[in-house]
């Protein structure tokens, strides 16, 4: 409406002005409206005016998409680029900036020279199959630094499929890169760790099956790290028994119960059958890692240790107390009678002794021996040798 009251003041020589109308359906179109004047009466009025109107609504709508692609490529973290097909920079967003700095002239101005070659030889002929170009170079920082980049590319053609406009987009691989090193060393230190540990630590998947195990849970088990990986509880090969020597049945492993419910077991004693050694003893505890949709655990960690030579000590240093329970209840019993034998004879002779000082000195000797037997029965009925309760009166009145 300004530019065509100019025109008509005479302020300027033509219009033009975008504007929307309804149309009789209701619905609105751009419409661009064109004019000039070109008559003026003696007042210098004008008196005749021509003009055009124009349907540019599809302009519009073009321009609308084009100003919300920019938008959206503006807002976007990752760095968009957009080339003619001689690698001139015709577009880079406020990202692309951010990561190479101002906005450079040519392709190459972003990569080492030696990499040029990669563009020429693996992205180029991907763009030429109608393919996406994607790779992982090093490229050149707002700073000047060398940084790692994962670089995607793609191909703008026009309405005839020549190749119009090159389209990149980029992201900074350098915190990946440093993350990808933290966790491969984090998973170096944690294999050495359990390398080096002398108990068996094996984990079990979902599944229930074997995904890695340690040598020394190999070595306990007579397997080798690889007859481990894959095998579940319910493998046959598995030969399992309970202390008592019943069958230990698979699904009553400590590892699937964990898997079952989700929680921990410790302290399970399980004998396994090597392949060639014999039994194998060993005392078993599980821990659950993660949850699963299912509420179920993700993967169970199971460690155990190895306690055969333990519990072939244990029964031996057991037999060899009740041998030595067997003895001494037999030198109890020797002792007790032998004591009894001397109280009764010097009863005897204190009975046929015709002089009091006799019986006396009798007497007293029996009462020193049964004092004695009394001692030794405490001493034997004590919990402990080391320091026996040895309050005889006490002892009398239990008697």
């Amino acid at each position: 409406e300004a530019a065509a009251r100019e025109c008509l003041e005479g302020r300027a020589a033509q219009y033009s002005s975008e504007f929307r109308i309804r149309c009789k359906d209701g619905s609105w179109r751009w419409v661009l409206g064109r004019g000039a004047v070109v008559e003026r009466g003696r007042d210098d009025r004008p008196v005749r005016l021509i003009g055009t109107h124009s349907d540019i609504s599809r302009r519009k709508e073009a321009e609308e998409h084009l100003a919300l692609f920019k938008a959206v490529i503006e807002a976007s973290n990752e760095a968009v680029g957009i080339a003619d097909v001689t690698g001139g920079i015709v577009f880079v967003n406020r990202a692309h900036e951010a990561l190479f700095g101002p906005r450079k002239g040519n392709l190459r101005d972003y990569f080492p020279a030696a990499l040029v070659e990669v563009f020429n030889s693996r992205i180029a002929p991907a763009l030429a199959r109608g393919e996406s170009g994607e790779a992982v170079l090093d490229a050149i920082g707002a700073d000047g630094g060398i940084f790692p980049l994962w670089s995607r590319t793609d191909a703008i053609r026009d309405a005839n499929g020549g190749l119009q406009w090159i389209f990149g987009v980029m992201h900074d691989l350098t915190d990946a890169k440093r993350a990808e090193a933290e966790l491969r060393a984090s998973e170096e230190r944690y294999r050495s760790v359990v390398t080096a540990v002398h108990e068996g630590i094996v984990v079990y998947a979902a599944n229930g099956r074997i995904e890695t195990a340690n040598p020394a849970a190999a070595r306990i088990l007579g397997l080798t790290v690889d007859q481990l990986e894959g095998r579940s509880s319910f493998d046959p090969r598995w030969e399992t028994v309970h202390e008592d020597g019943s069958p230990f049945p698979g699904d009553m492993h400590p590892a699937m119960v964990t898997l079952r419910t989700g929680a921990p077991e410790s302290d399970v004693i399980m004998g396994v059958r090597r392949p060639d050694s014999g039994l194998a003893w060993v005392l078993i505890n599980t821990q659950p890692i993660g949850c699963s949709t299912k509420g179920t655990p993700e993967r169970v960690v199971v460690s155990f240790a190895d306690i055969t030579s333990l519990r072939s000590t244990e029964r031996s240093l057991r037999a060899l107390l009740r041998e030595k329970q067997a003895l001494l209840m037999e030198v109890h019993h020797r002792v007790k009678n032998n004591l009894q034998v001397i109280t009764s004879l010097l009863r005897l002779e204190s009975g046929r002794a015709s002089e009091d000082a006799t019986r006396g000195v009798l007497k007293d000797m029996q009462t020193r021996i049964s004092a004695m037997a009394l001692l030794h029965e405490t001493i034997y009925r004590s919990e402990s040798f080391v320091a026996p309760d040895l309050d005889v009166r006490q002892s009398r009145r239990n008697c």
